[in-house]
């Protein structure tokens, strides 16, 4: 008698639990009295990310303010390059560090005042200071930093002319944007995935650009405060309100473009008389014919707006989301909304002059700081303008990032490596990487459970201030969290 044995390893004993892939990307915390804030990140991204995007888009951004920090006050004033990061990720949403982004300038960093800038930075991201308990908390975590007078200095200095410096890095940006390799015909995974890796490159590079024009906007921003400042806290909304006013009109932005050649269609389609008929197709309907010939000159216009802001859509950093270009219907219904509204359309609102907005100022401002905000008004509205622009820049590259990954998983799928071209955002990028050298079902079936988890880390909400390690307002003793793992064997 013969007896065959079958002896193959049980790969599903050693899989990662539902937990472990829910937190596998979060941040470090340096103390347990760290502050994190979405009251930014919030609007930009919204809701969870693919661990696609926490690769590609978090995992740059959040060495940014390190080297920011070492370029203007050197090595000393970061205390832990390891774990201290000006954003991160919990649970795939992205946060702010708020002692790396809001507080790092103090008087132990800089020359500045420490409540001051506090203050200052409060009132910009929440419109009101937070009180003197988290005053002491940031002299106890930078108390003990020695930045030299030297280097305060001069730190001061480069912020002055990093922020008169925006033009250069929009051009920068653009640079890269027109040199950036977008050919993406090639049938060789290997080829592809290193053009991605440069793209990759890139894209750190163009964000990186925005972070320092952005940090030229809050500065100039900040000193239209200071000039408004009364000294009365009862004043602190009226003075926010005076500087939203000033900055409101900003010359040469692109994205303020959006609204404009969106009104503009709109327009064209009441004064075609097909305003009704518009209305009634659903939105896929109105985007196909916005593109025939039956539209007539809206073809035309719609395309040019395709080709501006194609790259543009609502969480508009996350790979997954399909851009306007992939989906029109999505900005087609707000094209709809507006043809609803002829009205509305044509009362375009009139921007005031310099001159016109610093005269309707309510706070009281003495002849002299009418003269310095005469000085700096037209440069902070240009570096709200470049701020704008760098964003776009920044998600241009985002969108060759998109469709280069997608082109991949087009490859992957025809070469038998991966089942969905979707699934491919719910790889990493080193997973990508190791899928593309060996055909891996452990990747593939991590991947699908990440999928099934994504609604979970979507339906989560989380407070705007958070101390410590961030968790979602749900109840934490309620865990109603969807069980994705099965004690099933994997091919191999």
């Amino acid at each position: 008698m013969i007896y065959l044995l079958q002896a193959r390893p049980i790969t599903s004993l050693d899989i990662e639990s539902d937990f472990e892939l829910m937190h596998e990307q979060d941040g470090p915390l340096f103390t347990d009295t760290e502050m994190f804030t979405n009251a930014n990140t919030g609007e930009m991204m919204p809701q969870a990310m693919t661990p696609l995007t926490c690769d590609v888009f978090v995992s740059g951004a959040a060495g940014m303010q390190q080297v920011m920090g070492a370029e203007f006050l050197g090595s000393n004033a970061i205390q832990n390059a390891y774990v201290e990061a000006g954003s991160t990720t919990f649970c795939k949403h992205f946060f702010l560090n708020m002692y790396i982004t809001l507080y790092f300038a103090n008087e132990y960093t800089s020359l500045l005042n420490t409540k001051d800038q506090k203050e200052g930075f409060e009132i910009m991201m929440f419109g009101k200071p937070l009180g003197n308990e988290i005053l002491d908390r940031i002299h106890a975590r930078y108390r003990n930093i020695r930045v030299s007078l030297y280097r305060k200095i001069r730190g001061l200095l480069q912020l002055v002319i990093s922020a008169l410096r925006g033009k250069h890095r929009i051009q920068q940006g653009k640079s890269l944007v027109k040199t950036a390799n977008t050919d993406f015909s090639t049938t060789d995974t290997r080829m592809l995935y290193q053009q991605i890796e440069k793209l990759r490159k890139a894209s750190g590079e163009c964000w990186y650009c925005h972070t320092q024009v952005s940090l030229a906007s809050s500065t100039f921003s900040g000193l239209i405060k200071i000039i408004l400042d009364t000294g009365r806290e009862e004043d602190h909304a009226i003075v926010m309100s005076e500087v939203a006013n000033l900055l409101s009109t900003c010359p040469d932005v692109l994205s303020a473009d959006v609204p404009h050649a969106l009104r503009k269609i709109a327009l064209t389609v009441i004064d075609s008389g097909k305003a009704e008929f518009f209305q009634s197709l659903s939105a896929k309907e109105a985007a196909q014919w916005l593109q025939t010939d039956d539209s007539g000159e809206l073809k035309n216009e719609f395309a040019r707006f395709i080709e501006t802001h194609g790259h543009r859509c609502v969480r508009e950093s996350e790979l997954w989301e399909k851009p306007w270009r992939m989906e029109p219907k999505k900005v087609v219904k707000t094209i709809q909304a507006m043809t609803k509204s002829p009205d509305e359309m044509r009362n375009q609102k009139r921007h005031m002059t310099e001159d016109e907005t610093i005269a309707s100022i309510k706070v009281p401002v003495t002849a002299i700081k009418k003269k310095m905000l005469r000085y700096i008004l037209p440069i902070a509205r240009t570096a709200v303008g470049q701020r704008e622009n760098g964003k776009g820049i920044a998600i241009k590259l985002m969108d060759f990032l998109r469709q280069g990954y997608i082109r991949l998983a087009e490859l992957l799928v025809h070469e038998g490596r991966l089942p969905e071209e979707e699934l491919i955002f719910f790889l990493r990028h080193n997973e990508i990487g190791k899928l593309i050298k060996t055909r891996s079902a452990r990747l593939i079936n991590k991947a699908n459970r990440r999928r099934k988890l994504m609604p979970t880390l979507m339906a989560m909400q989380f407070p705007e201030i958070m101390t410590g390690y961030p968790t979602p307002i749900e109840d934490d003793e309620k865990n109603d969290v969807p069980t994705t793992s099965e004690l099933t064997g994997i091919f191999v």
